[in-house]
């Protein structure tokens, strides 16, 4: 094929790839976050009842590695993401028709059947999840991975937040509090899952025939697991992954059943937070070039554990932080009347949570990808997430059995914190126990945390990023 062949079926797969993330970014913006957490409000979930939902995502996870295994042993790539895919799609239409019956059912039937069509939902999602990394990873030719990757990333992070918004805002006009507002956002999200497979189904696939001769699974296992880093690596990151859902789950349902915020206010808010993940990718990539991974990790561990504090004092209502940046506004002579009270508190928690979690998720690929033989990266990604699966879900079934007992407790009116509230207190601690294993991992070539944080402290990052 000439060069010039090579570049027309790029650049017409690339096109593609970009209708396709377009799509998707409906789907996904329907299927997580503040709209799926609406639904829960809506179909009057107890904390455990969400709790348990949010560990069948997490649970989720382990089928991964099963599902790249069964298609690079037996399976055409295409025809197996396809299939998956059409069937998760499928039965995340069938959760929508749910919602939109959920009054005429009796609660056990209708919670066990949600429970049912979740957890397969999110089967089929993960499954094919490795399968459609690796097949886009050969989409571009030498020389335009970088170019490809950048498009798809950006295009999907700008493409998911304005759909959000706009979703968000249709949520609160048909009735953020009424299940069947999800049935019309929830069809809407799967005909355009449908919509962006037939997009990518017409990309061709270089690799799509399986490869029954391929190297054993249980020796590749066998020398991931014997990896001392990959164990204190899995064991960090375990640690950090109980601690982030013993609260995560229940943020958006804080927002909107507590604080009062509408699904337009929160979609808002997130916009924000994706903005400062879009920062803190481009810090992470240029500092840990400088001084390492492993520092930089720890320090965005550090910041991470300020953030659960900051969740954990955010209260019901306005506090002093609203106040003077309200009274700036007024002064400014801006309207605030549209502003809802703890908006503007919600504001540094939501903020510092995209800039570390986009932080520390870099920081888990470079530092696994950098150990390791190069034929056991995709085992050893899978095995990861497999184990932090596992973690997820217990440490999802346990939050909603906590904030269960805390609301048993009354600890808003003994102590003056809701459960979730404490839920993050308890998440900043579990951070920072990860702090004392994650100082034991050994990395050729990195600069000390404390050097590092001398360093940004005497001088500001900017004039040290402008170094470099």
């Amino acid at each position: 094929m000439t060069q010039a062949a090579v570049d027309k079926q790029y650049n017409r797969s690339l096109t593609l790839t970009l209708l396709g993330v377009t799509c998707w970014a409906v789907f996904g913006s329907v299927s997580t976050g503040s709209l799926l957490s609406g639904l829960l409000l809506s179909l009057n979930f107890t904390d455990q009842q969400i709790g348990y939902a949010t560990a069948l995502c997490q649970l989720s996870l382990l089928m991964q590695l099963p599902g790249a295994v069964l298609q690079a042993r037996y399976c055409n790539r295409k025809v197996f993401w396809l299939t998956i895919g059409t069937l998760g799609y499928t039965l995340f239409g069938a959760i929508g028709f749910l919602a939109l019956f959920w009054q005429d059912l009796p609660p056990v039937t209708g919670v066990v059947a949600f429970m049912i069509l979740y957890g397969l939902f999110n089967v089929t999602v993960q499954m094919t999840t490795t399968v459609v990394m690796a097949w886009k990873s050969d989409i571009p030719p030498p020389g335009k991975s970088n170019h490809y990757w950048a498009l798809h990333t950006g295009f999907g992070v700008v493409c998911i937040n304005l759909f959000g918004i706009a979703l968000g805002y249709c949520a609160d006009i048909l009735g953020r509090h009424e299940s069947r507002t999800y049935f019309i956002l929830i069809l809407c999200g799967a005909v355009a899952a449908y919509l962006s497979m037939l997009f990518q189904a017409f990309i061709p696939d270089p690799e799509a025939s399986p490869k029954k001769d391929g190297p054993k699974l249980l020796p590749q296992l066998k020398e991931v697991i014997g990896s001392r880093n990959f164990r204190r690596l899995t064991g960090f990151f375990s640690i950090q992954m109980f601690g982030n859902w013993l609260m995560s789950g229940f943020v958006f349902i804080y927002l909107q059943a507590e604080m009062g915020f509408s699904q337009f206010s929160i979609q808002l808010l997130m916009l924000m937070s994706a903005v400062f993940g879009i920062l803190a990718g481009f810090f992470f990539r240029r500092f840990a070039d400088r001084y390492g991974r492993k520092p930089v990790v720890m320090i965005f561990t550090g910041c991470k554990v300020l953030e659960f504090i900051l969740w954990g004092t955010l209260l019901v209502g306005n506090h002093w932080f609203d106040d003077f940046w309200l009274n700036v506004l007024a002064f400014l002579h801006i309207p605030t009347g549209q502003i809802p009270p703890g908006f503007v508190s919600t504001i540094p928690a939501i903020c510092l949570s995209g800039f570390v979690n986009m932080g520390l998720a870099a920081g888990q690929i470079a530092m696994l990808t950098s150990d390791g033989s190069k034929a056991n990266k995709s085992i050893t990604m899978s095995l990861f997430f497999m184990f932090l699966g596992l973690v997820g879900a217990i440490s999802s079934s346990v939050s909603g059995e906590l904030s269960a007992l805390f609301s048993a407790w009354n600890t808003a009116e003994r102590i003056g914190l809701m459960p979730f509230n404490l839920l993050s207190l308890l998440g900043a601690a579990c951070y920072c126990l990860s702090m004392f294993l994650i100082a034991r991992y050994k990395e050729d070539g990195s600069i000390p945390t404390f050097r590092v944080l001398n360093e940004l402290i005497i001088r500001s990052p900017m004039r040290l990023l402008r170094k470099h």
